[in-house]
């Protein structure tokens, strides 16, 4: 994992907890580099999410609530980095399916040799799309709550399942399949 997403998060703690948490954080918590990462370097993939477990447990945080919070200030730090990712959609569905080739793709050129989650997504016709998401550091919280932003920023009602993962991968810690369905059908929408 690169250091950008760690200082992301470090970041997001700082601005949006009690300082009394981040005090508590900084001296329970134990980070790699001391808290200084180097954009481009690369940190250990567990890093991530042993920085939430513990500000889950030091502010009393249900941990899979934090991270469909954290999902949502994905969609904003990848709507802000690729503003034409959602300008070019039509739909939630249409941004999601782009997600990768345009998100994921001007940051792998930002930052040489990042390997992002990735989001397959498949259409079943216009109210249907299934969603196999990995990671080697984001919980499927996290995609959970970033599929969530989406939908609401197109203000689309759809709800979101989650079923077994298709495919299995040593190397992907984390991975989900989902299904998205418009709750209330509609046709000729991307």
């Amino acid at each position: 994992m690169k250091g950008f997403i760690l200082t992301s998060a470090l970041a997001l703690i700082e601005r949006y907890m009690d300082p009394e948490v981040v005090e508590k954080l900084n001296n329970q918590f134990q980070l790699e580099s001391s808290g200084v990462y180097e954009s481009n370097s690369d940190y250990c993939d567990k890093e991530f999410t042993r920085l939430f477990d513990t500000l889950a447990e030091i502010s009393g945080m249900k941990p899979d609530k934090m991270y469909k919070a954290i999902g949502f200030f994905v969609f904003a730090e990848s709507r802000a980095a690729s503003p034409e990712w959602v300008e070019t959609a039509d739909s939630a569905f249409s941004a999601l399916i782009q997600h990768d080739a345009i998100v994921i793709e001007s940051l792998e050129k930002a930052f040489p040799g990042y390997v992002g989650s990735v989001y397959e997504c498949q259409r079943e016709g216009d109210n249907r799309l299934y969603i196999d998401f990995y990671s080697t550091y984001l919980p499927t919280k996290v995609a959970e709550g970033f599929m969530l932003a989406t939908t609401l920023h197109f203000d689309e009602a759809i709800s979101i399942e989650l079923l077994p993962a298709e495919h299995s991968d040593e190397e992907t810690e984390f991975r989900q399949r989902f299904l998205l369905k418009r709750k209330a059908p509609v046709t000729g929408v991307a």
